[in-house]
């Protein structure tokens, strides 16, 4: 699973706002609450990381200030840069709430136990957020999105690091007969 330490990217940067180098953000997670004066990003541009620090935050942080941007000019320059911030600057979560972020690297396993592969990244299919996954070889080998829903995802289990699932019939691909075969 992630580490503290990690950057996680939250946002990227879509055009200038006005003329004072503010700047419009698409966000990850357009509900999250994350930005404040005096955090701290990453903003990387051409995979060129550069430090800069949050001065204003509007519109639930969909507009944003940065100390070092002072002009439209440099703001325009940003235009499709990526923002990352810290994992441990994330705000603390309820017992019950994860961080999708941290889902990364966790085994996929069946309520038997059985695994079923490992989370490598994430995604949005606009209905729900998804969970992308490589499979084991039992269960085909190949690349799966598991949607992040009640239905599906049973219990995440923190201590093991597993993310217990029930997939419908031919989310994962492979039937009991065929793994049955392949094993």
């Amino acid at each position: 699973m992630s580490t503290d330490d990690a950057w996680v990217r939250v946002a990227t940067v879509t055009r200038p706002h006005g003329v004072k180098g503010a700047l419009r953000l698409h966000l990850e997670n357009p509900q999250s609450d994350l930005f404040h004066k005096g955090l701290t990003v990453r903003v990387l541009q051409k995979d060129k990381p550069q430090s800069m620090q949050v001065q204003r935050v509007f519109a639930r942080g969909e507009k944003i200030e940065f100390e070092e941007v002072t002009s439209r000019e440099a703001a325009d320059a940003l235009r499709g840069a990526i923002v990352e911030v810290k994992r441990d600057d994330f705000p603390a979560l309820e017992d019950d709430e994860t961080y999708l972020v941290d889902l990364i690297g966790a085994e996929l396993r069946l309520q038997s136990g059985e695994r079923v592969g490992m989370v490598t990244g994430l995604s949005d299919n606009g209905a729900q957020p998804l969970l992308q996954a490589q499979t084991t070889a039992a269960f085909g080998d190949h690349f799966v999105e598991v949607p992040f829903v009640e239905s599906i995802i049973v219990d995440i289990d923190d201590e093991t690091g597993h993310i217990i699932i029930d997939p419908p019939a031919g989310l994962i691909d492979g039937d009991d007969e065929e793994r049955e075969r392949n094993a």
